[in-house]
């Protein structure tokens, strides 16, 4: 296995491993309520078309969110390794 592979791999391990801890953090719940959940009255508000249309852009933006949420998270390790390496802790 070719050292690339390995730290993708280790990287997407350890991204699963912090979102999985997320996930039981409270915060969660709120990003990952659906429009129902949020407390908000939708169904007096809005019609059931606009409600629709409400979940779906919800849903692309957590699509985005957790895209660019994953890039910086790699993005940290990175940043992380190349300063042990300039401290010299890592060779």
């Amino acid at each position: 296995m070719k050292l690339e592979d390995y730290l993708e791999e280790l990287f997407e391990e350890l991204y699963q491993k912090a979102r999985k801890a997320f996930k039981n953090d409270i915060r969660y719940a709120y990003t990952n309520s659906s429009i129902e959940e949020i407390g908000f009255e939708w169904k007096k508000r809005y019609s059931q078309q606009e409600q629709e249309y409400l979940e779906e852009c919800l849903t692309e933006y957590r699509s985005y969110y957790m895209g660019e949420e994953q890039f910086l998270y790699r993005q940290g390790i990175q940043d992380c390794i190349a300063l042990l390496k300039h401290l010299q802790v890592l060779a």
